[in-house]
């Protein structure tokens, strides 16, 4: 259970230092979403990868790649953010991304306007 789930679960619950059964601390999720991540680049190398996990993960990466800038709050709905490995090293790019923003910047997609 992540941080987001349990604030969903039990409002003030983290706040009190307390923690549900099953709480997975961002150094966890952050070391297990690490292996996952080097497995599927290793099945599929040279290529470009879509994962999609939920807000918690997301928050977890973000923090482990050290991002810097005053987005720290909760993800939208369909918003997500792009992070390149290289060399086993990853690191954020560019800002958040909304999937429905019909604005954003999707240039360096194939095969997309």
């Amino acid at each position: 259970m992540t941080a987001t789930r349990s604030t969903t679960c039990s409002p003030g619950l983290l706040n009190s230092g307390d923690r549900p059964d099953g709480y997975e601390r961002g150094e966890a999720v952050v070391a297990r979403v690490l292996v996952a991540i080097e497995v599927i680049a290793t099945a599929r190398p040279a290529h470009r990868l879509l994962v999609v996990p939920n807000e918690g993960v997301i928050r977890a990466i973000e923090g482990h790649t050290r991002v810097k800038s005053g987005e720290w709050r909760r993800l939208d709905n369909l918003e997500g953010r792009r992070f390149d490995l290289t060399d086993g090293d990853l690191r954020a790019s560019g800002p958040r991304i909304h999937l429905l923003d019909a604005e954003a910047d999707t240039s360096d997609v194939n095969g997309y306007p």
